[in-house]
């Protein structure tokens, strides 16, 4: 009998040590940025129709990000990219936007690529807002020409801007609804979802959204479960839509074939062209 509770006594508390250490690394678990290497300038100027663009958060931050200017009167991507890599991994996609007229700001959040800093749930709020700050000043496209698009973490990001700062829509790509659901999906025996320090709330945030949406999941989405996106779109307000690209994974919606080019181009057509964009309205 000892032994038998000996070994209970030992298999709690290595449970207990392996959530603690889940719970202590949960930075390392959210994040994956992949530092500047000095053959991405390299890389970037092979497409000479990008900008390159220094801008500063709120808080002082440097970050670095590229501009491509749209076809006049087409609306302007503001991209808020997943969880790992940087920008460059995204060139492909901003390529295949920038082919059918678009613009697009990517931006890499804060430790991501060349910009400074370490992410953050707050800081990536920032860096999202400076990316909107730089396009409303630098150039002359008008709050309502700009979508406020994400995917994965970034689609927590990109909901998130679209409720402080108007925008005329938001696309969402493998959105999950928070990370205390993600936590539970990808650490099932410990419950530590309470006890995060970032929420990327985002089922509580859709539900003050007045901006049309535009909802895409991936039907065999190993990484982030197709019924968060779903339930998303259930909580969200009209105008929305949701596109389930059937056969398709985490990184692949953009990837399989007209089904991702109709659906963003008939949103965008349906967007409202208004001088005046209240986010909260």
């Amino acid at each position: 009998m000892q032994l038998i509770s000996k070994i209970l006594l030992c298999g709690l508390l290595i449970y207990l040590g392996l959530g603690g250490l889940a719970l202590l690394s949960q930075k390392s678990l959210t994040y994956h940025p992949r530092p500047a290497r000095p053959q991405d300038e390299d890389f970037l100027e092979s497409y000479p129709w990008l900008h390159n663009v220094q801008l500063s958060a709120s808080d002082g931050t440097q970050l670095h990000a590229v501009w491509v200017p749209p076809v006049e009167g087409q609306s302007v991507l503001l991209f808020s990219h997943g969880n790992a890599g940087n920008l460059l991994s995204r060139i492909p996609l901003v390529e295949k936007l920038h082919s059918q007229g678009l613009g697009v700001f990517l931006y890499d959040y804060r430790g991501f690529g060349r910009s400074q800093g370490s992410p953050g749930e707050e800081g990536l709020y920032r860096d999202a807002e400076a990316a909107w700050g730089w396009i409303s000043q630098e150039t002359e496209v008008p709050p309502e020409r700009i979508v406020s698009y994400g995917r994965s973490l970034g689609a927590a990001v990109a909901l998130h801007l679209a409720l402080s700062r108007p925008v005329a829509g938001v696309i969402l790509e493998a959105p999950f609804t928070s990370i205390r659901d993600m936590a539970r999906k990808v650490l099932p025996l410990f419950p530590i979802g309470p006890l995060l320090r970032e929420s990327y709330d985002s089922l509580e945030g859709i539900a003050s959204l007045s901006r049309p949406v535009l909802i895409m999941v991936a039907e065999h989405d190993q990484v982030v479960a197709p019924w968060m996106g779903k339930a998303l779109f259930e909580a969200a307000h009209q105008p929305k839509r949701l596109l389930t690209v059937e056969g398709a994974g985490h990184d692949d919606i953009p990837w399989t074939g007209k089904l991702y080019q109709e659906a963003l181009n008939e949103f965008l057509a349906t967007l409202p062209a208004e001088d005046t964009l209240d986010p909260t309205k």
